[in-house]
């Protein structure tokens, strides 16, 4: 089933995938008990700007976005508000001018729902592992760190 998408709108969903599967990765290591329980304030906030950074730079490079500054911690910076659903352009160009005259061509992708989904299952899969790295690398530079 073909879905019209822009990147605007598609960038916080890939960034909300990133960050389900970062919280999934708390949710193990707590439930095995190697790490305090998952908060209310896990399931919006990156707690680590490493993760946020390099799930934001991933997204970026994906849809092609433009850098937002020349720093590179703060490249996508505007990738930190996340969304749980995408909005589909209108079919004709003349509705879709209506409704955001700032969009090219070129900003629109032409995407299956099954493309989107499988965006969405890499971007929660390397949340998941980003967070585990991050718990690996955290051990070792800080062994005695709870």
């Amino acid at each position: 089933m073909p879905l019209r998408v822009g990147h605007r709108s598609l960038a916080p969903l890939l960034m909300g995938g990133a960050l389900f599967g970062y919280v999934l990765g708390k949710a193990a290591q707590a439930a095995s008990g190697t790490s305090p329980p998952v908060t209310k304030q896990d399931l919006t906030k990156w707690s680590s700007s490493g993760a946020f950074v390099a799930a934001a730079f991933h997204v970026g490079q994906l849809l092609g976005l433009e850098p937002e500054s020349e720093d590179p911690l703060r490249q996508f910076g505007s990738l930190e508000e996340i969304a749980t659903e995408v909005c589909a352009l209108p079919r004709g160009l003349e509705s879709l001018e209506e409704q955001d005259s700032e969009l090219t061509p070129q900003d629109k992708l032409n995407m299956t729902v099954m493309d989107v989904r499988g965006l969405l299952g890499e971007m929660c899969t390397m949340g998941f592992v980003l967070n585990l790295w991050e718990t690996k690398i955290m051990r070792f530079v800080a062994p005695n760190r709870s």
